[in-house]
């Protein structure tokens, strides 16, 4: 988090070497609707 705004990082382990993927910065608030819909299942 910065400035307001926050991302996800996810690291696919699965691969070698390992891949990071990050979601697009966004409002703190939009960041923690996304952690909640990944930590749901509801997420991709």
């Amino acid at each position: 988090m910065a400035g307001g705004l926050g991302f996800v990082r996810r690291y696919d382990r699965s691969v070698w070497p390992a891949v990071v993927v990050e979601s697009p910065w966004a409002k703190i608030r939009d960041t923690e609707m996304l952690w909640l819909r990944i930590m749901r299942g509801e997420a991709r």
